[in-house]
């Protein structure tokens, strides 16, 4: 009969429990951290749960129940109510969102900047993205204009969708650091490139014959049955179809939304003129 085995007692056996003891009291009365939360905010505490609840409400209610929510969630801990902000910027609710985004940049949040750049390029409503770009700028105030400017000037080097680009370039020009005029420049020439894809479909002109090609014979006891072998036989073309108008106004709305961010950052009003602000910038332009 197989007897069960215990663990030898020995000088070591005190030791290693006393080990395990503590090390489960240790994960016990550690508290879940946020992810990038201020001062290390517990993410699942009752305060930030009590802290996105009032988010809720404040963004959705009207009246006196949005009143109070808010006067609440202020007198929640900073670091708890910066969680709350953080995970409401990712709400699949738009006033939320935009609550979220508005509120961060009320309480100083300088390492959200990274979430409100990408909610300004990404996001699909306007409120979102107008309060992003908004706590994004008091964020950046005494940020150096490389690191303020980058994440829109390589959206609009990179990235290949116009609306992206020129979500891009609408915030270079509200920024106004003159930084960004060679990189919205540079913007005139890839106006046209990308991967965007105007609407097509495709259709088939031509012809169809159905032939009878062979016979399956089959024998029974008293019958023999032949099934016929169809074969389908086409002739024609298949084109694809294409609207081409839909790239062209996209390639023009670019310029202008390009045009309009030079027209705030230099105070010149050459709009969507590429040739005109080429000309500017190898005669006065650069050497300002």
């Amino acid at each position: 009969m197989r007897r069960a085995m215990r663990p030898e007692s020995g000088p070591l056996a005190p030791v290693l429990l006393g080990l395990l003891v503590a090390f489960c009291t240790g994960m016990l009365a550690s508290p879940v951290r946020a992810r990038g939360g201020p001062d290390g905010a517990a993410l699942g505490s009752p305060d930030a749960t009590r802290a996105s609840a009032l988010l809720l409400t404040a963004a959705t209610a009207n009246g006196d129940k949005k009143f109070v929510a808010l006067t609440q969630l202020q007198e929640v801990p900073v670091a708890t109510r910066v969680v709350a902000f953080r995970r409401g910027l990712h709400s699949g609710v738009g006033s939320v969102r935009a609550l979220s985004a508005f509120q961060l940049g009320v309480v100083a949040d300088t390492a959200a900047a990274p979430l409100l750049a990408r909610r300004t390029l990404v996001d699909r409503e306007a409120e979102v993205r107008s309060n992003a770009l908004r706590a994004y700028e008091r964020l950046s105030l005494h940020t150096p204009d490389d690191v303020a400017i980058g994440p829109f000037v390589r959206a609009l080097a990179v990235d290949h969708h116009p609306v992206l680009r020129m979500r891009a370039a609408e915030a270079l020009g509200s920024l106004g650091r003159a930084a960004a005029v060679p990189a919205l420049l540079g913007a005139f020439k890839t106006a046209g490139t990308g991967s965007y894809r105007a609407p097509s479909n495709f259709i088939f002109v031509g012809t169809e014959q159905a032939l009878v090609t062979d016979f399956d014979v089959e024998v029974a006891q008293a019958a023999v049955i032949a099934d016929p072998v169809i074969t389908h036989v086409r002739e024609g073309a298949q084109l694809e179809v294409r609207v081409i108008a839909v790239a062209a106004d996209l390639v023009i709305k670019q310029k202008v939304v390009i045009g309009r961010a030079l027209d705030r950052l230099t105070g010149q009003a050459f709009g969507p003129d590429e040739k005109m602000w080429q000309l500017w910038w190898d005669t006065l332009g650069s050497k300002e």
